[in-house]
């Protein structure tokens, strides 16, 4: 059989034997100069082999094979196109018996995780697919995956996040390595690795959404590429050479302004706070949101629309799964999502310390003794009459239309107001918490207490609150 016979091991280049007719001994060579001049993994390293049962994966699987390397397959049943996810499941798994490669098979419910997940099929079905990976590298004698993205599909990729919008990272082009993943075939076109498996009488299936003009990247493959072929037979080479280019470039440009965001971006307790005017002048404010932000989740529309705050402006708020990102007065302030409180109500101790965070906690105690002006004057303590607290106290985060009377008014006020006076920012409106009684506000934390619990000349119990910062 092919894996048992493909017995030459890749050391050098020279010493490899090509078996094969013409046209594959050609396909092989070019594709172990794209390994050995990319560094890409010998063949003494197993191998995990994407397999779809398309052309492009099946050349993939049978080109490593002929250079010596030791192959597992990997295949992934998204359910997505009926009888043909079930035709393409049978073929792989006739092809790796014959070739007497072991094949891991995957079925995956990608409709229903996209549901869950709030995500795009695309995305679904790349998170299931490389998630599957993982775990079969782990799990296999594998040390990494071999896709079978070439020229055409970078190519198409190309142009496409030129059409979506994108930074200079995705006018890069595919990489021949990205961690774990390797990519041998991006020199060889789509033409070379049908040719190749013409040469061999080897079968492959067709996709036949792939044909269909009514996705984007199926008109850049079907429509745009072939017009700007005529134009340019070499277009594939043309832009991968200016891919490597722009590639260099980014490499650069990527470390400059990494340099600059560890000067002017603030970092704390998983938060990130960057201030417009502490770009330099001259530097484009575009350029830093879009390094700072795109890495970190959000497309080009939400950086752009946080671009357009900047200029005018005013408040915005942009969320991704993990993160939320924030523009108020000349400041972005992006936060996990998970670090905002959550909103059930905590009952407080008579007397004890609660955690608020890693980073606070809250001390409640009986205090029996005159109260120092400092104390009474510090944002961090608060003191109430006990006699003036109705029911147990509680502590959660602020709610819209939350009312109190400010230490030493009269008039209520609603605390969105207040902290709007104040200049506070939404962010920390989010994370701010009251202490309250079953009637009202006792406290608002770290910020000012209630004038309805103050203390008098005629109190004979008080209660102390202090905020413990670590």
């Amino acid at each position: 059989m092919l894996q048992k016979n493909a017995s030459t091991r890749l050391f050098f280049a020279s010493s490899i034997t090509f078996k094969n007719q013409p046209t594959a001994m050609d396909f092989e060579r070019r594709v172990l100069q794209t390994i050995t001049g990319n560094a890409l993994p010998s063949s003494d390293t197993p191998a995990l082999v994407a397999l779809s049962g398309g052309a492009d994966s099946v050349a993939l699987l049978r080109v490593l094979l002929s250079l010596g390397y030791t192959c597992e397959a990997a295949h992934c049943n998204f359910r997505l196109r009926g009888d043909e996810s079930e035709r393409d499941e049978k073929f792989v798994r006739t092809l790796c018996n014959e070739l007497e490669v072991p094949l891991h098979v995957a079925h995956f419910d990608t409709r229903k995780f996209a549901g869950q997940h709030k995500i795009s099929i695309e995305m679904a079905a790349r998170r299931l697919r490389y998630d599957f990976f993982s775990q079969l590298l782990a799990s296999t004698p594998a040390q990494f995956v071999a896709v079978a993205h070439h020229s055409d599909d970078n190519a198409e990729t190309l142009l496409l996040n030129l059409v979506r919008g994108t930074g200079l990272r995705g006018l890069c082009g595919m990489q021949y390595r990205n961690g774990n993943i390797v990519r041998p075939l991006l020199n060889v076109s789509r033409k070379d690795i049908t040719d190749y498996l013409a040469s061999l009488k080897q079968d492959y299936v067709t996709d036949s959404t792939n044909l269909e003009n009514d996705v984007m990247r199926n008109k850049i493959r079907l429509d745009v590429l072939p017009l700007l072929r005529k134009l340019n037979p070499s277009i594939n080479d043309t832009l991968h050479r200016e891919a490597q280019k722009l590639r260099e470039a980014e490499t650069m440009y990527r470390w400059a302004v990494g340099c600059m965001l560890d000067k002017i971006a603030r970092h704390g307790n998983g938060d990130e706070e960057l201030a417009t005017y502490d770009i330099p002048d001259g530097i484009s404010i575009e350029a830093v949101l879009h390094e700072w932000l795109f890495p970190k989740g959000f497309n080009e529309t939400q950086v752009f629309e946080a671009l357009e705050a900047t200029k005018q402006g005013k408040k915005v708020r942009f969320e991704t799964a993990e993160s939320i990102l924030f523009f108020e007065q000349e400041t972005f302030f992006l936060a996990r999502k998970d670090s905002f409180p959550d909103s059930e109500p905590i009952r407080l101790p008579d007397e004890g310390i609660i955690t608020l965070s890693p980073t606070v906690s809250l001390a409640v105690e009986p205090y029996g003794k005159p109260v120092p002006r400092h104390e009474l004057t510090c944002p961090e303590y608060a003191f109430a009459d006990t006699a003036k607290i109705k029911g147990p106290l509680r502590l959660r985060p602020l709610c819209r239309g939350d009312r109190f009377i400010p230490f030493g008014m009269r008039g209520s006020k609603l605390v969105s107001d207040y902290m709007t006076d104040r200049k506070i920012h939404e962010w920390e409106r989010m994370r701010q918490f009251v202490v309250v009684d079953d009637e009202k506000i006792i406290w608002l934390v770290g910020q000012r207490t209630d004038d309805r619990v103050k203390i008098t000349s005629a109190t004979e119990s008080i209660i102390r609150l202090h905020l413990l910062r670590h």
